[in-house]
């Protein structure tokens, strides 16, 4: 006598593994979207130290690892009242930068590794971009603040600012 195998209800792999595969497609091709729709509505630096300059002060959020500094500025929409982003680089050196995903014009100041102003860009404009800036004399640090307030606060070539209490 033969026996008859009954069918017990079976879990649909297929299909489950399908619309997981689905999902885990779209939060690929989304999350660069969110982050950037993030970034886009924050408007003001972190503030992890402040600088005293001539004319005032500023709060500046420290871009001092490789990811910090690679996003900088971009994609925010701008930059608060004596706000700015101060990266901090290892050693001293020549180091390019540019308006990659910028929405607002900005003032660079590289700062050699005692602290005095070795080169300034004004007014850099969004529309600049590939162009790269970069220092002629050896930095270690670059603050970038809202377009006209280098002037403001003071930096000129050859300011010096305090920049001991900030560590690598």
């Amino acid at each position: 006598m033969k026996k008859k195998h009954r069918l017990v209800h079976s879990f649909p792999y297929g299909k489950v593994i399908g619309a997981l595969a689905s999902v885990l497609i779209a939060i690929y091709f989304l999350w660069p979207a969110t982050q950037k729709s993030y970034l886009a509505q924050i408007s003001h630096v972190r503030h992890d130290t402040v600088l005293h300059f001539p004319k005032g002060d500023i709060d500046v959020q420290l871009a001092d690892s490789a990811s910090e500094r690679e996003l900088g500025l971009s994609y925010r929409e701008g930059l608060g009242d004596n706000e700015g982003m101060l990266f901090v680089f290892d050693t001293p050196g020549k180091y390019g930068f540019w308006m990659k995903d910028m929405n607002f014009p900005i003032d660079m100041v590289w700062f050699s590794a005692n602290g005095q102003a070795v080169y300034i860009e004004e007014n850099v404009a969004t529309s600049t971009y590939p162009k790269a800036f970069t220092n002629s004399s050896s930095a270690q640090y670059v603050l970038e603040l809202g377009a006209g307030e280098a002037r403001e606060h003071g930096l000129y070539l050859g300011t010096k600012v305090d920049l001991g209490n900030i560590k690598k």
